[in-house]
């Protein structure tokens, strides 16, 4: 019987990269209004920085779910407080160099209808200037094809049943009562990351996946950063990790981590690498977490 991501997996559109082609992979921003509740304020500059720097160099940005907080905020609220944010998505997304896939915070902006919507209330509200910073709808997963082999991506909540088939719940918790919460006690997002024992169950679940169809596959929605199925960087320690031998699962981590790091996955030259940032005063640095030759990968996982 097919299952979830089998059936994400078939409809998925596919991305055949170019072999000159440069990829950054980003998720789980988390953007909101700029309130108490909102993660993503503590490293808005950093993340505006590797925007502008990423830009020249020519690199294709997808961002792999839950970049706005739909869940707590506006996007009329968030558009306005982060204008320059989604200026260069536009850029990028203008230039085609920018693929969006839907998580469950920002589930809300593959409905054409709401981005109508939020068009209209902006006209409303005289912010005609935000109408073309609306962002593009989203694609429920992708799958690139490259020389080496494939490699599926997806948010990762299809395998959360509160965060997937129960999330209108989950959203109502989350915008009335766990965002006051958040702002009076400064509490991150809440989120598979608050979680260990959840967080580890949802990462058994992916590899397992991944194992059963030889897939290579990257994903998100845990904000553990994961590279060839090694765990990296998260936010809490203590919890216990699934066993997973083959190089299969590859996770972008987040852009709230609360020591001022934003992690993302880069695919380029024939490599794929975790990637962590961080400023040191205006100037961008970067920490390379794993790296890997795809042929290396592909080779280890193929049958």
């Amino acid at each position: 019987m097919k299952g979830l991501l089998d059936r994400l997996y078939e409809r998925s559109p596919v991305h055949k990269m170019a072999p000159e082609e440069k990829i950054l992979i980003f998720s789980d921003l988390h953007i909101g209004a700029g309130g108490r509740s909102d993660d993503f304020k503590r490293n808005s500059l950093l993340y505006l920085k590797i925007l502008e720097e990423a830009y020249s160099p020519g690199y294709h940005l997808i961002l792999l779910g839950d970049i706005e907080e739909l869940w707590e905020d506006d996007l009329v609220d968030i558009l306005a407080t982060y204008p320059e944010v989604f200026r260069w998505h536009r850029e990028y997304y203008r230039a085609g160099r920018l693929h969006r896939v839907v998580g469950n915070h920002d589930i809300f902006i593959e409905e054409n209808r709401f981005l109508q919507r939020t068009e209209d209330k902006l006209r409303e509200l005289g912010r005609e200037d935000l109408v073309p910073l609306l962002p593009p709808p989203s694609l429920p997963s992708l799958r690139l094809e490259l020389p080496q082999g494939e490699i599926f991506l997806f948010h990762g909540h299809q395998l959360d049943f509160l965060n997937n088939s129960l999330w209108k719940i989950s959203r109502f918790f989350v915008r009335y009562l766990w965002k006051s919460l958040q702002a009076l006690f400064r509490i991150t997002t809440s989120s598979p990351a608050r979680a260990w024992k959840k967080r580890a169950s949802l990462e058994g679940k992916y590899y397992r996946w991944a194992e059963s169809r030889r897939k290579v596959i990257v994903c998100a929605h845990t904000h553990r950063a994961a590279f060839a199925s090694r765990m990296g960087k998260s936010e809490g320690n203590g919890e216990k990790i699934a066993e997973m031998p083959l190089p299969l699962y590859f996770n972008s981590g987040c852009g709230i981590y609360t020591d001022g790091r934003i992690t993302a996955i880069e695919i380029r030259s024939g490599e794929i690498a975790l990637l962590a940032f961080h400023l040191e005063g205006r100037h961008l640095k970067t920490e390379v977490l794993g790296r890997e030759r795809l042929k290396n990968i592909f080779s280890r996982v193929l049958p």
